[in-house]
């Protein structure tokens, strides 16, 4: 319990300062500290609230070679070189070993323990039940063709906003791969609980998503770390944060990583299984 506390108020405190080097010295290195800062926040009151630890060291190595896979592929091929939807004006080649190494894994697990500590808080898992692990799998099939099929559509014609669309499709499409193959192993995971509580579960991840991508999203403004480039309605904002990155993209930085998290986790307590028979 002590050092959950201890994590807490150093990570209040590693915030505290991040946002100070945002918003009054405009320094635009800040979102390693930033991230570490709500991190830490997060895992203490985690372990506080549930008297558990959310990820063990296996878990950790695991998921975060996993993020750390997930952020070339997603940031570096398909963000900046593919469809060139966004930039670091200011990085070098060592603040790209950085973001790769550190702030995309940092970023994914906070994202994860940021909606498993408010689940945990306000809603109760529902128990798994067989109609809603049929239906999912039958949302996740027309997820992962539907993308599919809009991902062929925006590589072969020539429309406006061409790389927003290959990569939201790509996004769309994966999403649909990972959960089925998670509930192809697994029953009971996030989208199985949607479907059992779409209320809940709806408002929980849209509270998750806005609430993450105002903190995260907001200093940047002021430091101007990364800058968005070739989005639809990219001049219509809120709080200077472009709306489809706030109401679309961090939706995504939500259910993505968590995905991975149930897959991963899924994977490792299949290994275990094996190993005690």
């Amino acid at each position: 319990m002590k050092k959950a506390v201890i994590q807490i108020v150093l990570g209040f405190i590693v915030f505290f300062v991040a946002n100070i080097m945002a918003f009054i010295y405009h320094y635009n290195k800040f979102y390693l500290f930033l991230l570490l800062g709500i991190f830490l926040m997060l895992k203490g009151t985690f372990r506080i609230i549930n008297k558990k630890e959310l990820i063990n060291f296996r878990y950790f190595l695991n998921i975060y070679l996993a993020f750390f896979i997930l952020g070339i592929i997603a940031d570096l091929i398909l963000g900046i070189w593919v469809t060139k939807l966004w930039s670091y004006p200011s990085y070098t080649l060592i603040n790209y070993i950085i973001l790769y190494l550190f702030i995309y894994p940092l970023g994914g697990l906070t994202m994860v323990y940021s909606f498993a500590l408010l689940e945990s808080i306000f809603i109760e898992k529902p128990r798994a039940r067989r109609w809603a692990h049929q239906r999912s799998l039958s949302i996740t099939k027309v997820i992962f063709i539907t993308g599919l099929i809009g991902l062929i559509i925006s590589l072969t014609l020539n429309i406006p906003f061409k790389g927003f669309f290959i990569y939201f499709f790509v996004v769309w499409g994966g999403y649909g791969l990972v959960n089925q193959l998670i509930l192809r192993v697994k029953e009971d995971n996030l989208l199985e609980r949607f479907v059992t509580k779409s209320l809940k579960y709806g408002i929980l991840i849209l509270v998750v998503a806005y609430t993450q991508g105002i903190i995260h999203e907001f200093p940047n403004i002021f430091a101007k770390e990364w800058q968005y480039m070739n989005f639809p309605f990219q001049s219509i904002t809120f709080l200077e944060i472009p709306i489809m990155v706030l109401f679309l993209g961090w939706i995504a930085l939500v259910i993505i990583p968590y995905a991975v998290f149930e897959l991963i986790g899924t994977k490792i307590k299949k290994d275990l299984h094996k190993q005690t028979k």
